[in-house]
């Protein structure tokens, strides 16, 4: 059995027309780990002389990276003291309305990306500007580190 990739590259595979249950099963194992190798090709078109033949153009999904909102952060430091004081100390709501305010689109899960941090270092930050006593990490809650215990 052949599976065609490209047009230069063809995958073949060598069985006897006869197996045993054990050998089957090996090769329903190694098609399905092959299955998971090639499931980045689009397998449509379906040939039976040649085996599957898979579409000329591959799809390869690729993430944007938006930098327009790490751009705006990184030029203005009081924006971003702004949207870290609102994520630390105030609600969900309020910490959207200041996003909409400077017109970003960033996810609350995002506040503790690395790409935060480097803001923070950036910016050289220290805690007290934004209400805390030290900045939260795996180990140390936002709780535990609000400046005067939360009475601001």
């Amino acid at each position: 059995m052949k599976i065609r990739l490209t047009d230069d590259e063809v995958y073949e595979i060598k069985m006897p027309e006869e197996i045993g249950v054990n050998e089957f099963s090996a090769i329903v194992t190694k098609f399905n780990f092959l299955l998971k190798n090639f499931a980045k090709f689009d397998m449509v078109e379906k040939d039976d002389e040649n085996g599957i033949v898979l579409n000329k153009e591959q799809n390869n999904i690729r993430k944007t990276h938006n930098k327009n909102k790490w751009n705006f952060l990184k030029e203005n430091r009081n924006a971003f003291v702004e949207i870290l004081k609102t994520h630390y100390l105030k609600s969900k709501e309020e910490f959207f309305e200041i996003l909409n305010k400077h017109n970003l689109n960033i996810k609350k899960a995002e506040m503790c990306s690395s790409q935060m941090i480097r803001l923070r270092e950036y910016h050289k930050l220290q805690p007290n500007e934004v209400g805390l006593t030290d900045f939260p990490s795996l180990k140390k809650q936002v709780s535990e580190c609000l400046l005067n215990q939360g009475e601001n």
